[in-house]
């Protein structure tokens, strides 16, 4: 049995590459043996428990690991001395431009894998790489998991955002969105998934909500939030693909986004969604949208490149 390994150096209980390699290695752990390797002493112990179902759980501080292929998790050059691979490959979740991050090509890596167009498209204009575009795969068992029942109140426009509470994730903008609904007299309830690394700016982004806001803290499953709220709400700066968006489409909820660059892979406006523009001063009359939302797992891809 092959023997692949995922390195990332701090693995958090919040973030998107966390839940990314959470959602591949509950696939690949039927067919590999999977190593998960860090060497942050102060990752989070709960997200080491629920990736420890699926992987071996190594500090590659103090322990080497051999394995058949590598992969950093991670668009900075971490290149731990302790993991020695026949293949490597770095796995990016952000646009090099817009993080403003300057990776330069690096002989040893065999393949790169980017998570959308856009993270692609940048990947190739600072580094000249060549890359596999390979979309992040969603839980396998997100529709089982939106069926568990919950307590939620409901308003006439109830509203969720699952997110790191973080300047770069649009929470200025969020309170932006609570105003204009308040002047249009619109009764909503927004519930907020998700915590920060930064305490003080979650402290202050608290403090400043409105009474609407529910913060719910961190949840391993916010699939039922998604699947009863009318819209899902990402107003971010800028996301490389949107894992949230996209579990919300695929759950049949429709999302109000801002126009980051690579929106459009995912969301069609008026269709599936509304997209507003960074420095909206107003919002679109929300209608009830009917759609489909098709997603095709990106499995068999990541099984030709390990």
């Amino acid at each position: 049995m092959k023997h692949i390994c995922f390195y990332y150096y701090h693995i958090n209980i919040i973030g998107g590459v966390e839940i990314a390699i959470l959602n591949l290695i509950k696939l690949l752990s039927k067919e590999y043996k999977i190593t998960i390797a860090y060497t942050k002493q102060d990752s989070s112990l709960d997200m080491l428990l629920r990736l420890n179902k699926y992987a071996d759980i190594v500090n590659v501080k103090y322990q080497k690991i051999a394995c058949d292929t590598a992969v950093f998790c991670s668009i900075y050059c971490e290149t731990p001395k302790n993991i020695k691979a026949n293949k490597y490959v770095r796995w990016l979740h952000g646009n090099l431009k817009e993080i403003g991050y300057n990776l330069t090509k690096e002989d040893f890596i065999n393949d790169y894998v980017t998570v959308g167009k856009e993270c692609q498209k940048q990947l190739k204009e600072v580094t000249e790489v060549e890359s596999n575009l390979i979309y992040n795969e969603l839980d396998p068992e997100i529709h089982k998991k939106a069926k568990e029942t919950i307590n939620i109140i409901k308003k006439p426009l109830t509203l969720v955002t699952v997110s790191r509470i973080s300047i770069e994730k649009g929470f200025e903008r969020m309170l932006k969105l609570a105003r204009l609904l308040k002047e249009k007299k619109i009764d909503y309830i927004w519930y907020i998934i998700g915590c920060s690394y930064d305490k003080a700016y979650e402290a202050k982004i608290k403090d400043t909500s409105p009474k609407e806001f529910i913060y719910l803290g961190k949840l391993d499953n916010p699939f039922p939030y998604m699947k009863e709220s009318d819209f899902l709400v990402q107003l971010s700066s800028y996301e490389s693909q949107g894992l949230s968006v996209v579990e919300s489409l695929v759950l049949g909820t429709p999302v109000i986004v801002t126009k980051w660059k690579a929106v459009n892979e995912v969301v069609t406006d008026k269709v599936n969604g509304y997209i507003l523009d960074m420095d909206f001063n107003d919002i679109p009359e929300l209608q009830k949208l009917v759609f489909r939302y098709e997603y095709k797992s990106n499995y068999e891809r990541w099984k030709e490149i390990l």
